[in-house]
């Protein structure tokens, strides 16, 4: 899914829950996902958020397979063991970042 048709997606959802859950949600951040550095069209991808939401995009998080595997499967990626273990460490190393270390 290209950057645009995932924004409406994001942003659609984020109005929803916000008409229906919780009115004062606001967005805090944006972690670019699943993101291939390699390829002109992950780069492009991630200039366009850039250029859109400027500071709001907060990180950048490698493709990782485990993390496909497991988003496939809907299981955490701490069910894959030993090949999850990089993509667990990400993941909570950002969520410390982000939480101001209390995780």
């Amino acid at each position: 899914m290209s950057a645009r048709p995932a924004r409406r997606v994001a942003m659609a959802t984020i109005d929803r829950v916000r008409r229906y859950y919780a009115p004062t949600l606001e967005l805090a951040g944006i972690v670019a996902n699943d993101h291939r550095a390699q390829t002109a069209e992950a780069r492009t991808r991630l200039e366009e958020l850039r250029d859109t939401y400027g500071e709001l995009v907060r990180d950048v998080c490698p493709h990782i397979e485990v993390v496909t595997k497991a988003g496939g499967a809907a299981a955490p990626v701490s069910a894959y063991g030993a090949e999850g273990a990089a993509a667990a460490s990400w993941f909570h190393t950002f969520a410390k970042r982000v939480l101001g270390g209390a995780v």
